[in-house]
């Protein structure tokens, strides 16, 4: 769980088991009854339960103490501002640093990979990461400097996560969903929210990080073993 930028969260907890289903509420998947409760809801009870079992309250918060600490939270925003070598992250006009996200357009389902913008209908645009765009004009050779090489390669670095073609399988949420073996896909077929690397809906795209974490496991134990 996040502790800052939680204007970009689908669910509330790595598991997504503090965001309910919630018929009525207005956070709803396109074409089935499927609703869920809002985030600030989910991060309303997470409140609640953490105060009631991490701290051990004697009581529940009031209804005002959850929403001054769900606004609290909500509007803490981080994101690297310098780095070592390509230097200041908002010059030239690039988007680096918190306050690009603080301005970041974000509603439910902006950009969902089947059925693109609910509010607008502009279809999914896989392009997430664009906040260095302006920087594009980069290009390294072996007399640039260091600023001109690290900026160019952090051009790289968001066209590849924008574009890099993968073969996603075996990922619950996804395959068996889409009753496909091997599904053709890229970063942004799961991380589809614009420039925060989110996923817009609760699904179950995090079972790639699950997927992942029991190999490595396996293999782990697999060395002790032998």
């Amino acid at each position: 769980m996040p502790t800052t930028n939680l204007k970009f969260l689908s669910t509330v907890m790595w598991d997504g088991r503090e965001t309910t289903l919630m018929p009525g509420s207005s956070d709803c998947i396109r074409g089935i009854s499927t609703c869920f409760s809002p985030v600030s809801f989910g991060l309303s009870t997470q409140a609640n339960h953490a105060t009631l079992g991490h701290a051990e309250a004697l009581r529940e918060l009031t209804d005002d103490e959850r929403k001054e600490i769900v606004s609290f939270e909500s509007g803490l925003f981080t994101a690297q501002i310098q780095h070592n070598d390509a230097g200041n992250l908002t010059a030239m006009e690039a988007h680096g640093g918190p306050e690009a996200l603080l301005k970041q357009d974000y509603y439910f389902v902006i950009n969902n990979t089947l059925a693109g913008d609910y509010l607008t209908g502009v279809a999914f645009n896989p392009k997430i990461m664009s906040l260095y765009d302006s920087w594009s004009s980069f290009k390294p050779n072996k007399s640039s400097d260091s600023v001109t090489n690290a900026r160019a390669a952090i051009v790289r670095g968001q066209a590849l996560f924008n574009t890099k073609s993968i073969q996603i399988s075996s990922v619950k949420g996804i395959n068996d969903d889409f009753n496909i073996d091997v599904l053709p896909g890229i970063c942004t077929t799961c991380h589809n929210t614009p420039n925060s690397d989110n996923h817009l809906t609760p699904m179950r795209c995090l079972w790639i990080l699950v997927l992942l974490m029991h190999r490595v496991v396996h293999r782990i134990c697999h060395c002790i073993i032998h």
